[in-house]
Order: C-alpha cells, then structure tokens, then sequence
C-alpha cells in the first residue's frame, strides 16, 4: 500500500506501525464498565473509548503513529476512564443508578519475585500505597513498560518506594514472615499444612458479611480445610456456574472460621459468610451414593461431516478416538454424537447420570429430554423427569478441541481440513485423548 502510494497505513502486525489491535480497547472497556458497574455497554461508551485512543496520540500525531502502541498502559487507563465517565453520564445504566466506584482496601501489597517491569500508571499507585502506609513485599522493578514514558519518573519514584528508608517496605526474601511482623494474621490457611498449595482465594468484605472465593488450581479432586480470618457467621458455599447454593460445614476456632471443602479438579466457588452463627460449629451430612447401573457395550457414533471421519461408526466399547486405527477418528476434532439404547429396573427417582471422563464437553439428551451441558469434572447430571424402567435411550453430544485435527493435518500429506496462522504442530506431536471415555454409570443418592 506504501509502495502504490498510500500516505497511512494501518495493519494487524505488530511488526509495523499503526497497529489495530483489539487490546487497545476491550481492558479498558471493561474496566472502566466494571468500575462503575455498568450494565451495558453502549454506544455512547464505545464512542468515548474511541475518542479516548484518539487522544493519547496528542502532538506526536504522525503517519507512523495515528494509534498508541497496543500495550500502552495509559492509553488502557484513558479508555477505562472516558467508559467510566460515559457511563455514569447516561442515568439508569449503572447499579442502583449510581456512579460511584466500589475499590476494595489492602493492607499489604505483594510484588512477585518473577515482576521485572511494570507500567507507569502501576508505579506511581504503588507510591501512593507507600506512602500511605500498605505494607509492601516486593523487590524494585528494572524497567517499565509504557513505550512513550521516559525514565526520569520511574528513577524518581523508585528510589521514592524503595530507597527512602520506609520500613513498611521490605524485599521480596521476607514474603514469609513481613505480613506477621506487622501483625497480620493469614487471611487463609489449609489446616492440613499450613500453607496455600494449589490454592487460590480472593476475599472481599461487604457490609452484609465476608466473601471469598477460593480455587483448586490442581488436577485432583481434594478435601481442604481452610481456616478464614473471620467469625461469628455462618457459612454457605455458592456455585457460580449453576447458582447452586448449599451449607458448609465449619467450626468458629481462636477467632477464626474453619471451613470443610470437597473440591473437584480446577474447581471455583465462593465461600459466603453473612448469617449470623447461633452455634461454633455446623455438621451437614454426606450424601450416599451407589452405583445403580453401568452402561456398557457398543455405542453407535456419528461424527460430524467434513472433518476427515466417516459418517458413523460402531465403538464396541468406549475408548479414546486417538486409538482408532482410522485415521480419520484418530484426528478427529468436533462434535461427535454417541447413541446408545440401555434396558434398566431400578429406581427412577434421586438417580444422577456419571459420564465418567470427558473430552472435552457434553450435552447430553436422555429419552428426549436434554438433561444439560457438561464441561468440567465431575461430569454428573440428574436424571429428573428422564429416566424410566425399562428401554431408554441415551445420546451424548461430545465436542473435543482442535489439537487432534491440528495434528493430523500436519502428519498427513492430502488436503488440508484446518487453517492457522501459526503452526503450532508438526509430524511428531502428539494427539490428545478425545471423546466419550467413560465409564457411564447411574448412580442413586
């Protein structure tokens, strides 16, 4: 385009100047719609985002530079504000119909071992928690990431932080024992050993009571006891991804609440702490669960057209399509819908539908019935209303990523079924397991 005479050229590389990237406008959208808890993002705000990228190009306004960098933190910080700003301009778009920014409070603020740069606009919001006298745990960064930023302010503030003889700011060596000295209790513990092992939180404290949520970043299932730095309140657990809410069993110890968890692998849910507690310690009994049946034989298996499979096929038993000897199951990514037709006697009532190991997602539809979509362990339905004794028929829609199809189009020398911009694979990658893998069983409780 240069070459054939155009005066401006913008491109998606990040090789060349006047990049269009979607990362100059959705963080600062969000944050800025988040900020003031906006519940739509209109076209006003859009507008303001655009004209806020508009403005961060100021005098230095060339051909080379009709846009900032896409990882110029200020340009980030001016659309979240212009949103923000646009948003509390439009009158019962916001929650409750107010304007105002809910931030929460920290009395220490860790800076990993592995940080080596940060943007300007971070900096200087560390000095001013210095300054105000948040314990900060953390080494000093190298460098910053604002391309248009010179380094006269970070020197400054830098030795502001970090070597002005402030004692509420210590290196990184005393991340283990700083928060005590100053006389802060753990927020979270395991009781098992005393440390976070694969385990994330968040808390946030309302006026209604104590909110954490807390994460298993492990592959396995796990029973945790977490003792939390609060009391007096009874606790609930609270499922984000089917709004389930249920009682925990906790003890109120030494001014702490010690809360029993059954985790599954990558799981997330909110520990919510807002009744007030009657008793120190709530017991809520465990579930029995039996196998009622296990589902086993051949299943039908029709594979969705145009990925390189044939159109059906009979599995006698459930095994991984990385398996097969076709070649084209073998490196099949899709979806796939298994059939499968099952003669049963017991109860029909309190009875969950276990599809043993997934990969990756499954609707499943039981005598007609869609029983829900399933996408992470434990891949569990309830049978309500589906179920019958005798005949039933069961369809499993499974949908598996792209990797084997990836692989199999670069192992194989015909046509192509896939296309990326980045090869991410060749010949000697390897597959992934994909399918139904079971096993099925029915399970009463």
């Amino acid at each position: 385009a240069l070459e054939a005479g155009a005066a401006i050229v913008g491109t998606g590389s990040s090789e060349k100047p006047n990049q269009i990237n979607n990362v100059l406008v959705f963080p600062g959208i969000f944050r800025g719609a988040l900020d003031v808890r906006a519940r739509d993002i209109n076209f006003e705000m859009m507008l303001a985002a655009s004209r806020a990228i508009a403005g961060c190009v100021g005098e230095k306004l060339s051909p080379d530079y009709i846009l900032p960098y896409a990882y110029e933190q200020r340009a980030h910080d001016a659309v979240a504000a212009a949103v923000a700003e646009a948003a509390g301009e439009l009158g019962g778009e916001l929650d409750g119909g107010s304007g105002t920014i809910s931030m929460p409070r920290y009395r220490a603020l860790y800076i990993d071992n592995e940080v080596r740069a940060v943007s300007m606009s971070v900096l200087r919001s560390i000095a001013e928690a210095a300054k105000a006298g948040v314990l900060i745990v953390g080494n000093e960064p190298v460098d910053w990431l604002d391309l248009q930023e010179d380094g006269e302010e970070f020197s400054r503030l830098i030795k502001e932080i970090w070597h002005s003889g402030r004692s509420n700011v210590v290196p990184f060596d005393r991340a283990l024992t700083a928060p005590a000295e100053a006389g802060m209790a753990p927020d979270v513990m395991q009781m098992q050993d005393r440390h976070y092992d694969n385990v994330r939180f968040v808390h946030r404290r309302l006026e209604e009571g104590e909110l954490y949520w807390i994460a298993n970043v492990s592959p396995e299932y796990r029973k945790l006891e977490l003792s939390l730095r609060t009391d007096g309140r009874v606790a609930q657990i609270w499922h984000a991804d089917d709004g389930r809410k249920e009682d925990a069993s906790f003890r109120i110890e030494n001014g702490r609440t010690v809360v029993s968890l059954d985790m599954t692998p990558d799981d997330a849910l909110f520990v919510v702490l807002m009744e007030k507690a009657e008793a120190d310690s709530h017991v809520v009994g465990k579930r029995a669960e039996t196998t009622l049946k296990t589902i086993e034989g051949e299943w039908r298996v029709k594979f969705e057209p145009g990925r390189g499979a044939p159109e059906e096929a009979v599995f006698p038993h459930l095994v991984s399509y990385d398996s097969s000897e076709d070649e084209g199951i073998r490196y099949f990514s899709g979806i796939a819908l298994y059939n499968k037709q099952f003669n049963y006697s017991g109860k029909t009532v309190g009875v969950i539908l276990d599809l043993g190991e997934v990969c990756q997602m499954a609707r499943v539809y039981l005598n007609g019935k869609d029983l829900g979509l399933v996408w992470k362990q434990p891949y569990r339905l309830d049978t309500a209303g589906a179920l019958r004794q005798g005949e039933n028929n069961l369809q499993v829609k499974v949908i598996n990523s792209w990797v084997n199809r990836l692989v199999g189009d670069a192992k194989e020398s015909g046509p192509r079924i896939t296309y990326t911009t980045v090869s991410y694979f060749d010949r000697d990658s390897e597959t992934d397991p994909a399918g139904l893998l079971g096993p099925v069983r029915l399970i009463g409780y």
